[in-house]
């Protein structure tokens, strides 16, 4: 039998909401290492936060002579999610296409998205060589 999304994803992983600013989201990426967050508003997928995105935007507002200050939701990517019970092929190719390091799962459609886990790079790389 195939394992799932569900079989692999993390179901204890930071999340943020998008009245963060920029300058805490940076500071807990970096020292967390982390290259991308999940941004859940009122318990929904909101989005995802990228590093190069968060540091492309704190470098823009640098120059510009703004603070850090900005709630990280104005910078925050619509990104596709995936439910639980997909393979993990499915996931690997979302990743792939989206260019992204993790992948949010999420139950419901649209607006009522309910982030439920977290499938990393890690999380493939794991599976992939755990079956070799």
């Amino acid at each position: 039998m195939d394992q799932t999304v569900r079989d692999l994803m993390r179901r204890d992983f930071i999340r943020i909401e998008p009245d963060e600013d920029l300058a805490s989201v940076a500071s807990l990426m970096g020292m967390a290492r982390l290259r991308a967050l999940p941004v859940v508003a009122q318990g929904q997928l909101a989005g995802m936060i990228e590093h190069g995105v968060l540091a492309r935007a704190a470098l823009a507002r640098a120059r510009g002579g703004e603070g850090l200050a900005a709630p990280i939701g104005d910078y925050v990517g619509v990104v596709a999610s995936i439910g639980p019970d997909a393979s993990l092929r499915e996931a690997a190719r979302q990743m792939i296409a989206a260019h992204l390091p993790c992948l949010p799962v999420s139950s419901g459609e649209g607006s009522e998205r309910r982030l439920v886990g977290l499938l990393t790079e890690g999380d493939l790389l794991r599976a992939a060589y755990s079956r070799a």
